[in-house]
């Protein structure tokens, strides 16, 4: 059965670049443009890991990331912050969050990949 992974990111092409080179590598992907749609899908997909952008309009990553953590069917789901934000506050509110990995904008695709595959101890096809 193959890894599932959810993309929140309100930036189109993000999530579409992320949801390609996952489903090449054998992974379900499904995406959301914003928080609340992605916890919506979180609740019904149960993704092994989440890919979450911070910056988005309406509610933000860190909110999103709050949401998933106080459900108990989303609670124990890994998230791995992707973001353009580089400040001192970015480690600490990662760790508040439980963040598995946090990768910064802009990224190469490989790195991503293989992030994710740690994170979710998954084989290379």
């Amino acid at each position: 059965m193959n890894k599932k992974v959810l993309v929140i990111d309100d930036d189109d092409d993000v999530c579409n670049l992320i949801s390609f080179r996952l489903a090449k590598q054998g992974f379900e992907v499904r995406s959301a443009l914003d928080g609340i749609t992605g916890i919506a899908i979180a609740n019904e997909f149960v993704p092994d890991l989440i890919i979450l952008d911070i910056m988005m309009p309406v509610m933000d990553g860190f909110e999103v990331a709050k949401n998933l953590k106080e459900h108990r069917i989303t609670a124990n789901i890994p998230i791995m912050l992707c973001t353009a934000m580089a400040n001192s506050d970015l480690k600490q509110r990662s760790s508040d969050i439980k963040a598995a990995y946090c990768i910064t904008k802009p990224f190469e695709s490989k790195d991503l990949i293989e992030k994710v595959m740690d994170v979710l101890d998954w084989e290379t096809k």
